[in-house]
Parts: structure tokens; sequence; C-alpha cells
């Protein structure tokens, strides 16, 4: 039983060494070091054995004790006899009475009043729509009532009961009341990218919960990257007697700053973002004419009238910029100004089919390249230049066997036809352009 003790009465002082509870056995068992212990009497002739949880002793007759390998403090050998047991004392643990409380009886002549619930209230931060200038949280009360809440920037101090009710140097505050137990804080008049804190407690029968708080960031203003337009409208190249002259009228609303470069033209190379707002042509060599413009100050014009040469065809590459966002590079060509292709004068008239028009140029050449516009935009009055067509105009599809052109789409009979060809000449070996012939139908 567990507390049992067996007290191992010897005639000599015992080494404490040569104790090895292995080797003790009782009623014929050896004992399992694992379920008791022992200590030595201060004479060193009582070997004092606890018996702990798991170890079972019949208590109801004396343990027959046998121990083997014992010696005296002075190193001799203790002979012990298996039919002379040692001589063994039992000693069982006191019996520890029961313990008995007295519940007394509640008085049946005092009601117990019914408690009043504590008042809590969650918002609900995972789930909160964030927007540029709003945010919305749902809250949910532990009672019904009503929440007040205000919207504080991060860096502020942390608002009292009262300062949250009347909003206290608050961006925005209010109070809503709980449909049951769930309500919705609407939050309104945000700065984008800002750092607030919203702040909120119930109040219900009388008691307020503690202050909930939830730090939030609004979302950044939608950035659009610039973008570069060339604008029908003043994009043209004039001959003049030193230089000739280049214009361009670009469309970019989101940009501040434009940023350009001028070079010869070269059909299979374009310089980069970097290189065009550096000045650099695509060999990283200084353009042959570059520059920015503000256009909070300029508009959004270019114009180059040096050293431009009538025989040479340029190219013109443009950026627009704001803050840290480039456009892509847009390039324009303007072609030489010194040879014009002055025989093509007329398309003829053309037929119109459900989903196509078709032409006939009055051009003699085999193989060239046919750029139109249609638009009832210019009426015949100051039409886009012949370099603006070929940029932003369609191809026409050449039939060679009846040495027609097929334009596709829906025409009304207001549309006008612009068209402008190119054609590489032989003799200046390279490509040249006609002026712009025009087709207004007549009402």
């Amino acid at each position: 039983m567990v507390g049992n003790k067996l007290e191992l009465l010897l005639t000599a002082a015992i080494d404490l060494n040569s104790i090895d509870l292995s080797k003790i056995t009782i009623n014929g068992v050896p004992l399992d070091p694992k379920l008791v212990s022992f200590v030595l009497s201060e004479d060193k002739k009582t070997i004092i054995i606890k018996l702990h949880e798991g170890f079972k002793l019949d208590t109801s007759k004396t343990p027959v004790i046998v121990v083997d390998g014992l010696k005296t403090i002075f190193g001799n050998e203790v002979n012990n006899e298996k039919n002379k047991p040692l001589p063994v004392k039992v000693t069982v643990p006191a019996v520890t009475p029961p313990v008995v409380t007295y519940t007394p009886s509640p008085s049946p002549s005092t009601p117990t009043p019914t408690p009043v619930p504590d008042v809590t209230l969650t918002i609900d931060d995972v789930n909160g729509i964030i927007t540029q200038t709003t945010a919305s949280y749902l809250v949910t009360g532990s009672v019904t009532g009503t929440v007040y809440y205000s919207v504080l920037p991060a860096d502020s101090a942390a608002p009292s009961l009262d300062g949250i009710k009347l909003g206290t140097n608050a961006i925005a505050y209010g109070s809503v009341k709980l449909e049951g137990t769930k309500g919705n804080l609407d939050l309104s008049g945000l700065a984008a990218s800002t750092s607030y804190v919203l702040y909120a407690y119930e109040l219900a029968n009388d008691k307020t919960s503690k202050i909930s708080s939830v730090p939030f960031q609004t979302l950044a203003e939608e950035q659009l990257v610039p973008t570069i337009i060339f604008n029908a409208s003043g994009t043209s190249r004039s001959m003049g007697i030193n230089s000739d002259t280049i214009n361009a009228s670009v469309n970019s609303e989101v940009s501040d700053t434009l940023y350009y470069i001028l070079t010869e033209f070269n059909p299979s190379d374009s310089p980069s973002v970097a290189q065009v707002k550096s000045g650099q042509d695509v060999t990283g060599n200084p353009a042959l004419q570059y520059g920015t413009v503000d256009m909070d100050l300029h508009g959004s014009y270019i114009s180059i009238s040096e050293n431009l040469q009538s025989n040479k065809t340029y190219r013109l590459y443009v950026v627009g910029s704001k803050g840290i966002l480039d456009s892509a590079v847009e390039g324009f060509t303007f072609y030489r100004t010194d040879s014009i292709i002055d025989t093509f004068t007329s398309v003829g008239t053309p037929v119109v089919n459900n989903n196509s028009m078709t032409v006939s140029p009055n051009y003699s050449g085999s193989e060239y390249h046919f750029y139109y516009l249609t638009t009832d935009q210019f009426a015949g009055v100051n039409p886009p230049s012949a370099d603006y067509i070929v940029h932003q105009g369609g191809v026409g599809v050449h039939d060679s066997v009846n040495g027609t052109f097929s334009i596709q789409g829906t025409f009304t009979p207001n549309t006008g036809l612009y068209v402008v060809i190119v054609a590489y000449d032989q003799v200046l070996s390279d490509d040249i352009r006609s002026n712009v012939v025009t087709y207004i139908p007549i009402p």
C-alpha cells in the first residue's frame, strides 16, 4: 500500500554505498527500484524502505526479507542467510478522515436580482472594405444599443468616450443604432494613401463597452500611365529657304512634361524611354535635335526649325512623363520635302459597297503604299498633313489586276476620303510621298 514503510533492523552499522534495492527480496520477490526508495537511520543500523504507488504488499502477515551484498562501515560483509531473514517492522500510514463541508440553505425571503449583461463591441477588421476615400466596417455588439465612432489620423492620441461621441479632432464621426446586435460603419471624406485609426464603443442600458480600435490605410489614388497621341491639327512639316520646319501637336492630358529627340529616319531602330529623356539616339550619342516641353507653361506643342534639310526624312520620338510615370516612346515620321510624287492627283469616283469602298488612283506606278483616312471631320477644309495620314491612316488592299484599292469599313454619304501614297524612288534611293489627295462627296 502507498505510504507503507519497512524498517530492516541490523546489528552493525551499514555502509550506505553497499545497499542495492534490487538485491533485496520480500517474500522471495526482488524489489523494483522504480516503486521503492530507502533511507538509512542516523546510527546506520536500520534501513527504512518506503513503498510508492504501484507496489503491492500483503500486510496481513510479516514479510520475509532477505538482503544480499551488504557491508559494514568497516568493509565486512553482512551474512544474511536465507533461512534466517532480517527482522522487519511494518508501518502503516494513518487514515485521514473525510472533510465534511456545511452549506447553509439560502433564505427564501431574499429574491436574486437579474444581472445586467456587460456590453462589448467587436469590429470586423478582416472583412473591412477600403477604397481611396472611403471605408466600411461591420460591428457586432453583445446587446442592442448605439455605436459611436470616430476616425482620427494614425499619429493622433487615442480619444476618450466623450471625444469619440463629439468627434473631437476627427476626420469622420457619427453613430449607428444596431439592428439586433449588428451594424455597419460607413466612413467617408478620407484622403487617399493615408493611415487612420477607427475608434468605436457601444452604449446600451446605461453601460458602455470598452473602446475598440482598428488601424487602416486608404488605397493610393489610381495613377494613369501617360500616353502620347499626335494630333492631326498642328502636326506637319513645311519646306523653308534655310531650313525646314517640323511642328508636332501632342495630346497627352496625363503628362506634365514632354521629352523629344529628332533623328534621321531609320526604320529598324527605336530609342528607349531613358535615351529619349536623356537626349540620346538609339546608339547612345546625342540626338540631332532634342529638348523638353513644360506643358503647364508651353502646352503640348513641339516646334523644330533649325538645321533641317529638305532632302532628309526625319523621325521624331516623344515621351510623356508625370512624376515617376513615363509613357512608351511614340515615333512620328516626317518625309523629305525636296521630292514629291506630283503625278498622283485623283482617286476617281469611289464605289461604295456594304462594308467597303473601292477607289482607282490615277498613279501609274506598280509598287507603292496607299494610306488613307476616312472621316467627316474636315469636310475638305484644312485637311490633315500628308505625314499625319501616313502615320495615323489605314493601308488599302491593292488589286494589281484592276489597279484598284479596297478600303474596309462602313461609309456614309458625308464621309470624306484623304489619301497619300508612298513609293520608293530608284534615283534617290529613298521613299518619297505624295501630297494629300481628297475626295469629298457632293451632297
